[in-house]
């Protein structure tokens, strides 16, 4: 990348005069607060900045010595892979077995080439027990690990990822660190943009910090590890040690719960997602609800906010049992996918929006980081900025039950000190905060409790997490 600027159509300069050279089998991580710049750089080596992302490119990007601005997209994409950060716009098939091959196959690999690496990959990552699941059927940490399989099995010699430990599991997490450590193995040139960085130390060559659109500094392995966690957290980047939890439990203390399941059941025609499951929570506790991918999770919270109605069981709320439309104006739910939730023309508007009055609005935006942005339209934010927004929603709302599916996926370090400190004053005021997530790192941070959801000999329960 030779003195690379992009600004997209709508004015916001993402890339200031990026100069970096990758080398060949180096494996490249990217990171920084939120809004500085990291997903665009991707954009930009793998041609989507200037080939789908409307806007203006300045400088060269070279790959292979070739200038892309020549190249079509698809001449791009035969030398680099690319796994998005939000899995499901990258998709075309319904069923994963079709989605994985497509790439392959729109390649021109021969059928056996395609259902050996198919069969192989698959089965290093676990999930041969997805391959004949409806598409959009699947959590999105599937959706996640399907995006990869996808980009692994076309085995081109560059990979850009955006952020692809962000809706995994422990586990998957666990196995895409493995992935990548093939990739290094196999000389592959690896650039991953990525908040989680623990998982990552032991793989990369070089770190490339940035800060407001520019390269702030390009540090080795050793260079970053020597680097005390107080400055990590001023440079906004998480921690670089696996977290370890150790959890300030508080239960309901003989007091009344302000939410109590009794035995929920709910399934698709006769097939169950879960059933039989108990659960409490009290005023004021912040829970973190774990689990592998695509046990339940995010079914269950949305049978809590009544988008999904119960087949059998029952739901109270602070002592009353509403029916599931009644459940909807009385808990608020944050999606993991925030632009679902974005209907304004500004930051302002979006939390005006269904809304009496404006008063708090400012106080809101500015303890979340976005009172700079308030006249920016939602859809120029960055993931870690979206989500952030629907928070204040969230808040304005005043529910007494808030239910935030994976809220720190695309959080910076700073961005998610900053949640958590929103989270402590909700709790002070009351609130009861269910909090979906896999980012073991914000539970340790943040949470009182964390419960995990397992199934066993046909039974669904939630395990209490012993710290």
């Amino acid at each position: 990348m030779e003195n690379v600027s992009f600004t997209y159509e709508q004015g916001q300069t993402a890339l200031k005069n990026i100069t970096l050279d990758v080398k060949k089998g180096e494996f490249l991580v990217v990171g920084g607060k939120s809004g500085c710049g990291k997903t665009t750089l991707g954009r930009v080596i793998n041609g989507l900045a200037f080939g789908f992302y409307r806007g203006k490119l300045g400088g060269k990007v070279l790959v292979d010595g070739e200038d892309t601005a020549g190249m079509a997209l698809w001449e791009i994409g035969e030398r680099v892979a690319s796994v998005f950060q939000d899995p499901s716009s990258q998709f075309f098939a319904h069923r994963v077995r079709d989605e994985i091959a497509f790439a392959a196959e729109n390649y021109g690999l021969e059928k056996e080439i395609i259902l050996e690496r198919l069969d192989r990959i698959t089965a290093e990552l676990g999930m041969a027990d997805l391959l004949d699941k409806d598409m959009f059927s699947l959590s999105s940490g599937e959706q996640q690990k399907v995006a990869i399989v996808s980009a692994l099995i076309i085995d081109l010699p560059i990979f850009v990822l955006d952020e692809p430990s962000a809706n995994l599991d422990a586990e998957g997490t666990e196995a895409l660190g493995r992935m990548l450590s093939l990739f290094k193995r196999q000389g592959k040139t690896v650039i991953i943009v990525e908040h989680r960085l623990y998982y990552l130390t032991g793989l990369m060559d070089r770190f490339v910090y940035m800060n407001q659109g520019r390269i702030q500094t390009v540090y080795n392995r050793e260079e970053l590890l020597s680097i005390s966690q107080e400055t990590l957290t001023a440079m906004g980047l998480r921690t670089l040690q696996t977290p370890m939890l150790s959890l300030n439990s508080r239960g309901c203390k003989g007091g009344q719960p302000s939410l109590d399941v009794k035995e929920l059941t709910f399934g698709y025609s006769k097939k169950a997602v879960f059933s039989g499951i108990n659960f409490e929570a009290c005023k004021g506790e912040i829970i973190a609800l774990l689990g592998r991918n695509g046990i339940g999770k995010t079914t269950f919270c949305k049978i809590l906010a009544g988008l999904l109605k119960e087949k059998h069981g029952s739901i109270t709320l602070n002592g009353k049992t509403p029916g599931w439309k009644q459940r909807q104006r009385k808990t608020f739910f944050v999606m993991q996918e925030a632009e679902l939730q974005l209907f304004g023309e500004s930051v302002s508007e979006e939390l005006a929006l269904g809304f009496r009055t404006n008063e708090g609005d400012e106080s809101i935006l500015e303890s979340l980081g976005l009172a700079d942005l308030k006249e920016l339209h939602p859809a120029t934010l960055s993931g870690g900025q979206k989500q952030r927004l629907i928070q204040a929603v969230s808040k304005k709302s005043d529910r007494d039950i808030l239910i935030f599916d994976e809220p720190t996926s695309g959080l910076d370090g700073e961005n998610m000190l900053k949640t958590k400190v929103f989270f402590e004053k909700l709790s002070a005021e009351g609130k009861t905060i269910l909090v979906v997530t896999h980012d073991l790192e914000f539970v340790a941070t943040c949470c009182h409790r964390a419960v995990v959801l397992k199934i066993k000999e046909n039974e669904w329960f939630f395990d209490e997490w012993d710290s």
